[in-house]
C-alpha cells in the first residue's frame, strides 16, 4: 500500500514478537474467506502459511526496512516496545533497535518517546522495567542532510566507544579512553592508519575520517558493513548460519546445543565451520562469507597464512547478543560520520598529503612482539625505520601525529624507537595496559609491558 499513496503522517504497529496473529484468528479468516480448505494432522489445521506475517518471523527486520523506504510521508510514528530479553523466547522483539533506528535514520531525524508497561506473557514474569515506546522520525525532503540526530538519551551508541566487530590482537578499544584524551580538538581530516578494525577510527572526532588498512581483506569487511543495511547485512549472515547449520545461541541458548557457557559452542561448529573456511579460501570474493566467518573464529579475530588463506579455527562463541550490536553500532556510526576506509600501505600517507589541520594516528606492528596480525609478511627493522622516516616528514609539514608502541616488553627495549622520539623531541606518554589477553603475553613475574603514545605536540 505505501507504494501506492502519499500522506502526511504515517503510523505503524507491527507485530512484536514471533506469535502468529492468524494462529489465533485463523478461523474468522476462514469464515471471510469461505473456502473448505483442506485440514492436515491430529489437530486437523489448515494450511495458514499464506496468511502469516513477515513481522513475526526472522525477516522481520528486512521486511520493516523495506516498508520504511517506500513510505512517503512527513512524519513516521512506529509504536514498537521494547520486550527486554525476559521469559519466553517467543515473547522478545524479533525487530532489533538497531535495525529499527538504521532504517529510520536514513529517512529523517528520529526522536523516542516511552512509557513504563508490563510485558504479557504465559509464565509468571515480575518484569517492570519494560518500555512501552513510539518513535517519531520527521523525514529529509529534498537533499539528504549529512547526520541525523536521535534526540533520545536511549541511542543504540550510548555513552562510551563503538566496538568494531572485527578484533585484532593489541587492538585499541580498551585504550581508546586513555589515548583520545591527548587528541586534538579541532580536527578536519582523521588519518587511522593501520586502522584494523578501526576501533580509533570509528570513534574518531573530526569532520572527516580516513582509515587506512593494507590488508585488502579486512578493508572489503569495513567496507561491506558501511555500505549496507544492518537489517540486510543481519540477513546475509543468519542465511549462511541457516546454510551451514552453525549455533544460533542468540535465539535458542546454551542448552539447546547441551553445552555450557564456559565450555562454549566450538565442539557443536567445528565441522560447520571448517567446511564454510574451506568454501570461503575457494572463493575469496565471499565477503559476507567472511565475515560470519569470523564472528564464529577465535576471538573474532582475522588472520591469514603465508597462502592467503584464513586459518583461524573454530570460536567458544557465535553470532551472539554482543556480535549483533558491535555490527549493528558500527554500521550506523559509520554512515553518520564522514568516514572511508582505503587498503594501501603506510608509505602512501605522504600523498594524500595531510595538512597542519589534520591529524594522523597510527599503530603500527610492534617490533617487540610478533602478533596475529603481523604474520603474512611480517614486520622488520627496516618497516620501522621507514615509519619514523615518514613521521619526520610530517613533523617538518606540522602536521600533528601520534603514534601508539610499545617501549619495552619482555626485558626488551625498542631502542630504534626511543633514539628517534629522543632526538626529534617528541613527547612520550606513557599508559596503563596490560597484555594479558595477548598472544604473546608471557606469565614470568619480571615481564613489564610499557605502552606508550608519542606525540609531535
Amino acid at each position: 500500500m505505501v507504494r501506492k499513496i502519499k500522506a502526511d503522517i504515517v503510523y505503524i504497529d507491527p507485530p512484536y514478537n514471533s506469535r502468529q496473529y492468524c494462529d489465533s484468528y485463523h478461523l474468522l479468516e476462514n469464515v471471510a474467506a469461505w473456502k473448505k480448505e483442506q485440514v492436515y494432522g491430529t489437530a486437523k489445521k489448515i494450511d495458514r502459511s499464506h496468511i502469516k506475517s513477515q513481522y513475526n518471523m526472522k525477516t522481520a527486520g528486512v521486511a520493516f526496512c523495506d516498508l520504511i523506504n517506500n513510505i512517503k510521508a512527513s512524519y513516521i510514528l512506529l509504536s514498537y516496545n521494547d520486550m527486554g530479553d525476559f521469559g519466553n523466547a517467543r515473547s522478545q522483539s524479533r525487530i532489533s533497535d538497531h535495525e529499527i533506528l538504521s532504517a529510520l535514520k536514513r529517512k529523517g531525524e528520529v526522536e523516542i518517546f516511552e512509557t513504563d508497561f508490563k510485558q504479557f506473557t504465559t509464565g509468571k514474569s515480575n518484569k517492570n522495567d519494560l518500555k512501552e515506546r513510539i518513535f517519531l522520525c520527521k523525514v529529509n525532503t529534498g537533499v539528504k542532510t549529512k547526520r541525523t540526530v536521535i534526540s533520545s538519551k536511549h541511542n543504540p551508541i550510548k555513552a562510551g566507544f563503538v566496538k568494531s566487530p572485527l578484533n585484532y590482537t593489541g587492538g585499541k578499544h580498551k585504550l581508546l579512553p586513555q589515548i583520545t584524551k591527548f587528541f586534538p580538538k579541532n580536527i578536519d581530516t582523521f588519518y587511522d592508519i593501520f586502522s584494523g578494525g578501526a576501533n580509533v577510527g570509528i570513534n574518531a572526532q573530526a569532520n572527516k575520517i580516513v582509515c587506512i588498512e593494507k590488508n585488502p581483506y579486512v578493508v572489503s569487511l569495513l567496507k561491506l558493513i558501511q555500505k549496507n543495511n544492518f537489517e540486510d547485512i543481519h540477513q546475509k549472515i543468519i542465511n549462511i548460519i541457516d546454510s551451514f547449520g552453525l549455533s544460533q545461541s542468540y535465539i535458542k541458548g546454551y542448552g539447546f546445543y547441551k553445552v555450557n557457557s564456559s565450555d562454549g559452542l566450538g565442539q557443536f561448529n567445528k565441522k560447520a565451520f571448517l567446511k564454510m573456511r574451506e568454501e570461503f579460501n575457494k572463493d575469496k570474493t565471499r565477503i559476507d562469507l567472511l565475515l560470519t566467518l569470523i564472528l564464529y573464529s577465535f576471538n573474532n579475530q582475522i588472520r591469514f597464512n603465508s597462502a592467503g588463506d584464513f586459518n583461524l579455527p573454530v570460536g567458544k562463541r557465535d553470532y551472539n547478543g554482543n556480535s549483533r550490536k558491535n555490527v549493528a553500532a558500527f554500521n550506523q556510526l559509520s554512515n553518520e560520520k564522514r568516514i572511508t576506509f582505503k587498503s594501501c600501505d603506510f608509505r602512501e600517507i605522504l600523498k594524500l598529503d595531510p595538512t597542519p589541520e589534520d591529524f594522523v594516528y597510527l599503530d603500527p606492528p610492534y617490533l617487540l612482539g610478533l602478533a596475529s596480525y603481523n604474520e603474512l609478511n611480517g614486520w622488520n627493522e627496516k618497516d620501522e625505520t621507514d615509519l619514523y622516516s615518514v613521521l619526520s616528514k610530517l613533523n617538518k609539514k606540522n602536521t600533528r601525529f601520534a603514534l601508539s608502541n610499545v617501549l619495552q616488553h619482555k626485558g626488551a627495549i625498542n631502542k630504534i624507537m626511543k633514539n628517534w622520539a629522543s632526538k626529534e623531541k617528541f613527547k612520550i606518554n606513557k599508559l596503563i595496559y596490560n597484555y594479558k589477553n595477548s598472544n604473546y603475553h608471557s606469565t614470568a613475574k619480571n615481564n613489564k609491558t610499557t605502552e606508550v603514545l608519542i606525540t609531535n605536540y
